[in-house]
């Protein structure tokens, strides 16, 4: 599964649904957030670090660049979800030909010359 499939999945919308409910009070946001999306781009991080020390991308802020594809990824879309604006579930064609232009962007600022 995609990052894009899961935030357009009916999980994801329950999630929000019931996180938006919840009195403020009661909830852990930042346990829910550390475990979760914190730990994505921590993760995501490291390997564009990693793959910039093997050479195979410039990428001299991978804190930064990390933030900025998971932002490419979800881009708008997280809103809407959040809002309830209805969203048209990607198929795998959609979900297939938006990572390529993802990647395509992606590398455009990251590869290497």
């Amino acid at each position: 599964m995609t990052m894009k499939q899961l935030i357009h999945g009916e999980d994801y919308r329950q999630l929000v649904s019931v996180m938006g409910s919840i009195p403020q009070a009661n909830q852990d946001l930042c346990a829910v957030y550390e475990s979760g999306p914190a730990k994505t781009h921590q993760v995501l991080a490291d390997y564009l670090a990693d793959a910039a020390s093997r050479g195979l991308i410039q990428c001299p802020q991978p804190v930064e660049s990390a933030e900025l594809l998971i932002g490419m990824i979800c881009g708008l879309d997280i809103l809407r979800i959040t809002y309830h604006v209805e969203v048209e579930t990607p198929n795998a064609e959609q979900v297939r030909a938006f990572a390529q232009r993802l990647v395509k962007a992606f590398m455009a600022m990251h590869g290497v010359s």
